[in-house]
């Protein structure tokens, strides 16, 4: 057996990021925010998932700011079929950097819940 034969159902696909600054703006226009205290959610439906993170230096040190963005990718990686269909663009609130990865994973299943009611009540799903 290959290690290319081997499919990883958790893998970051290329195809699950958001890279191109246009799509992080389309998204941070047009699409609905869902706050947490120390994130934001901004989704625009479409037809895949995909994750985009924004993380300023006003969160704290890079080694926080990576921390934070690993957190949020590893929810993304392991829950996927949790995410509705759309691009989502996380954008950490300025110094989550000290929270713990435990705050953060409970404040995005919090904004991410949001979502999910405002889909259901609009219908959007």
């Amino acid at each position: 057996m290959l290690i290319s034969d081997v499919v990883d159902n958790h893998s970051f696909l290329k195809t699950a990021r958001m890279s191109r600054a246009v799509d992080f703006l389309r998204v941070k226009r047009h699409g609905q925010r869902f706050r947490a205290n120390h994130l934001t959610l901004a989704f625009l439906s479409g037809s895949t998932s995909r994750l985009g993170l924004i993380s300023m230096r006003s969160v704290g040190r890079a080694v926080d700011r990576n921390r934070l963005k690993r957190v949020i990718r590893e929810l993304f990686r392991c829950h996927r079929a949790d995410f509705p269909m759309g691009d989502i663009v996380v954008i950490f609130a300025p110094r989550s950097g000290k929270c713990t990865n435990q705050a953060i994973r409970n404040n995005f299943w919090m904004a991410l819940k949001r979502l999910n009611q405002y889909l259901n009540t609009t219908g959007s799903l």
